[in-house]
């Protein structure tokens, strides 16, 4: 099902890291990301889930573009420090981070597929509602967050798609300008994963002190996951 490149891939991962990559059904899984990494007391584990009778390609390739990253680059992964509150912010924009990495590599195998699947999830963001009148300044926040986002993913990660619909709602929204502005500085940063995480989280203005980074050490003996702040 996977190229050559990325049975490699995950061969060298599964050594590395002392485990084999489990891929099983779950009827709760989403239709992308459902990697599950962890190392408990020096042994990893690491399952790909997926929900209906078989995984596709595309999902398979997309988890293990991810594996590659967390586990052979030891790339950082944006956590909460402490707060359990901040868990849903620090996923969005680790998220957001590793999918503009990864989606054009991901494209590079998978293109048709990819477009298919990134087109139907940015048309389903765009229904985004507009906030009623009055509206908390926390609402206003969460829309423009969710707006510049957007743009990102279409900007950087999926330029062949269109973008007439976000872009009239960035125009709108008065966040056009704005929000190129941010995508032209986040670009050229995407190859330090850190500086891009402390970089969006200021833009989105949370609380930088909020959030750690962690990092897979699964060459290391024992293996761990080890944390550190955010901004030192």
């Amino acid at each position: 099902m996977l190229p050559g490149e990325l049975q490699a891939t995950i061969q060298e991962a599964e050594q590395v890291a002392g485990c084999a990559i489990e891929v099983v059904p779950d009827a709760t899984a989403n239709e992308f990301d459902n990697l599950t990494l962890r190392v408990d007391d020096g042994v990893c584990s690491a399952t790909i889930a997926y929900r209906g009778e078989s995984i596709s390609r595309c999902a398979l390739l997309h988890e293990v573009l991810h594996v590659k990253r967390y586990w052979l680059n030891a790339v950082p992964i944006l956590r909460p420090a402490a707060r359990l509150r901040y868990e849903p912010e620090a996923q969005m924009v680790n998220d957001l981070i590793e999918h503009l990495i990864i989606i054009p590599e991901e494209r590079r195998f998978v293109e048709a597929e990819s477009n298919a699947h990134w087109s139907s999830v940015m048309a389903n963001l765009a229904e985004l509602p507009r906030v009623s009148f009055p509206s908390s300044q926390a609402e206003v926040d969460a829309l423009q967050r969710s707006l510049v986002l957007q743009r990102a993913m279409m900007d950087i990660a999926l330029p062949d798609l269109d973008n007439t619909r976000l872009y009239d709602r960035l125009r709108d929204e008065n966040l056009f300008e704005s929000s190129a502005a941010f995508i032209d500085r986040l670009r050229n940063m995407l190859d330090d994963k850190e500086r891009a995480l402390i970089f969006v989280s200021r833009e989105f203005r949370y609380d930088v002190t909020a959030f750690c980074v962690g990092r897979f050490n699964v060459r290391a003996n024992p293996k761990s996951f080890e944390r550190s702040p955010l901004v030192q």
